[in-house]
């Protein structure tokens, strides 16, 4: 699902600015908990980002849309690096050429990417679902390509990792009644989907990479679509989320505060998005930040809470009627109570 959150205007204005806590609190729930130990840190001078992934997966268009400028695919047989400036941050990206293309230069792309990007803040790694399932065979393309980047870099390439399943807006067309099932089952399948590619990929990381399961659970795996549609069953704003998700997933507290620093021009309130900026391309388009939402058993327990208040002040006021007056105030009390503090947990 996507992340919720209230976001307001995130100011800073030199290279060395920190993040306060006034704009922590601005910030996703998931990227606030990732950076509440570091407050006033000062952000990193530089972000270094590898993107990977078999030939055809969909990493520069990703790319392009995470990081807010554009990202050309034109390996061509070469590690591509792009290099630009922001807010006084320097941005690395490095573009591997597709792994498994066919062209047996593998080995060579591999040697580029250890010789060029050793130290990444954040690696991206790309798997196209619209083809087919993510199957257990040593011939499958994607653990072929697996396997060799944890024999040229070791275990550790999968920390600061996110696993992009990519096209997934394709798998509801794999499914020709999906038009006829109502929204809350089209949402319960396709996370069942989800669920399905996640697991495979999982167990391929145990059982042919050597990675042990708790640490592979720590490992992001979310579904990524078309920039061109933002929407996927039960997520509002896929990129928006997965942006989010890339901010946790990096390890240093200085970085992640600088790929928000990088990013704070496209950071918008849900009321001020429209539909014609999801027709830009993706590097344009905004991270959309919806109004927070608190959790039903909080909103119940603030308004028990302020029912049990309401009630008991009604109640007492009641005796100077009679105390047979007790037995409609009481309850009636508790509701406006319970309303008044579900009513304060909403706006907090």
């Amino acid at each position: 699902m996507a992340t919720n959150v209230d976001l307001g205007e995130i100011a800073f204005t030199g290279e060395y600015d920190v993040i306060t806590d006034s704009e922590i609190s601005q910030l996703p729930l998931e990227v606030q908990r990732s950076i509440e130990n570091g407050k006033n840190c000062k952000t990193a001078d530089s972000i270094n980002i590898l993107v990977t992934g078999k030939t055809g997966s969909g990493k520069s268009t990703l790319v392009s849309g995470i990081l807010g400028f554009k990202v050309e695919d034109k390996s061509e047989g070469q590690v591509s690096k792009h290099e630009i400036n922001r807010e006084g941050i320097t941005v690395r990206v490095w573009d591997s050429p597709g792994l498994q293309d066919g062209t047996g230069n593998q080995e060579d792309y591999l040697k580029q990417i250890k010789q060029q990007c050793s130290y990444r803040d954040l690696t991206i790694y790309c798997i196209r679902i619209s083809d087919t399932r993510f199957v257990h065979t040593a011939e499958n393309p994607d653990v072929v390509a697996m396997k060799k980047l944890t024999q040229a870099f070791g275990k550790g390439f999968w920390s600061n990792c996110i696993i992009a399943l990519t096209y997934a807006n394709t798998l509801t067309a794999m499914d020709l009644d999906w038009d006829t099932f109502p929204v809350a089952e089209q949402v319960r399948r396709f996370e069942r989907k989800i669920n399905e590619w996640r697991e495979q990929v999982q167990d391929i990381l145990v059982q042919d990479i050597g990675i042990s399961r708790d640490t592979v659970k720590t490992i992001t795996i979310a579904p990524v679509g078309h920039y061109r549609k933002p929407h996927l069953p039960g997520c509002e704003y896929w990129l928006s989320n997965f942006w989010f998700k890339c901010v946790v997933t990096i390890s240093t507290l200085e970085v992640r505060c600088a790929l928000v620093k990088i990013n704070r021009n496209r950071i918008k309130r849900e009321n001020e998005v429209k539909k014609s900026d999801f027709g830009m391309s993706p590097e344009m388009q905004p991270i959309v930040a919806t109004k927070g939402t608190i959790p039903i058993p909080q909103i119940i327990g603030a308004g028990v809470a302020g029912g049990a208040i309401g009630s008991t002040v009604v109640g007492l006021i009641s005796l100077v009627a009679g105390p047979a007056a007790l037995f409609v105030s009481i309850p009636v009390g508790f509701i406006i109570g319970a309303l008044i503090g579900g009513g304060l947990t909403l706006k907090r």
